[in-house]
This record gives structure tokens, C-alpha cells and sequence, in this order.
């Protein structure tokens, strides 16, 4: 088993992925940055990807419930803090930050910007699938409302069943 030491103080190396570690006055070791291809510290270990709910810091090297500002995107499919979002993924816009999606949720609907970029725009609020942002493109309804097929128009609306 190899020691290192830090001041007076002795303690175990670094072990698994951990590229460097710090050294508590009681001998106890502990990984503050991480070998590649793990390039996040979860916690004690070191991931290649954040677990569920987090996201790799580039900047800290470490998984964060919220990326920093620098990160105006949340990579969810790959559980990453970036600047834009991977080619092949959606644009959601939450509020404060882009989610990068492989599909939309529920309640949105693929389409494209301006630049080319896939993004997922909100549906019709009776809507709760659609295929466009317009009440007759309904693909689903948002509860309590029933779809309608409208045979001779050709359109699929929500309605409350008391209509």
C-alpha cells in the first residue's frame, strides 16, 4: 500500500481514477480531480457521466445540481453543462437556461428555427400532443378535454365533452 504526505501529515494515496487527492489532519484521503476518461467527481468517486439529476462541470470538474452561468445549456441526454447542444439533439427553452433533449416532451413539438436548429416549441394549451403549435393540431388532449376528428375539415381539435 502506498502513503503520500502532506505537511506533517501522512495518509493513503490516491486510488482508482483519482488524479489528485487531498489529505485531512486525521490521515483520511480524499480525490479532488479525476483521471480521463472519469472526468467528474460524484460525491467520493470519479464518473465518466453524472448521475440522474446532475451534470458535468467542465470548469470544476465536478457534478452539479445547476451548471454555472458560463454553461447556458443543460446537456440532458449526456448529463453535461455545454454552450449549445449536441446537433443531433432538441432546444427546449426552460426559463433560465436550454435543455438539449433526443425528443420533446410531452406538451411540445419538434421543429426548427431560423439557424437550422431542432428545437421544441409549447402546443396549443387544450393540446396535450400535437403536431403544431394551432388547437386543430392536436394529438392528444390535455385532460378533461376529449380529441375530436373533424372528417370533412380535417383537423383533430380538443373540446370538453360539454361542448
Amino acid at each position: 500500500m502506498k502513503f503520500i504526505r502532506s505537511s506533517s501529515v501522512c495518509g493513503r494515496s490516491c486510488s482508482g481514477n483519482c488524479k489528485t487527492c487531498s489529505i485531512a489532519s486525521t490521515g483520511l484521503t480524499s480525490c479532488v480531480a479525476c483521471v480521463s476518461p472519469y472526468d467528474f467527481l460524484s460525491g467520493l468517486s470519479c464518473v465518466s457521466k453524472c448521475p440522474e439529476g446532475m451534470f458535468g462541470d467542465p470548469s470544476s470538474g465536478k457534478c452539479v445540481k445547476v451548471c454555472p452561468r458560463m454553461y447556458s445549456t443543460m446537456d440532458r441526454t449526456n448529463h453535461l453543462c455545454v454552450t449549445e447542444c449536441p446537433i443531433e439533439s432538441f432546444q427546449l427553452n426552460a426559463g433560465t437556461h436550454l435543455e438539449c433533449l433526443l425528443t420533446c416532451p410531452k406538451s411540445y413539438y419538434p421543429a426548427m428555427d431560423e439557424l437550422n436548429n431542432r428545437i421544441c416549441l409549447s402546443c396549443h394549451p387544450t393540446c396535450g400532443t400535437c403536431a403544431s403549435p394551432s388547437q386543430t393540431d392536436c394529438l392528444s388532449c390535455s385532460d378533461p378535454a376529449f380529441l375530436y376528428l373533424h372528417i370533412h375539415e380535417f383537423y383533430h381539435k380538443c373540446s370538453s365533452p360539454c361542448e
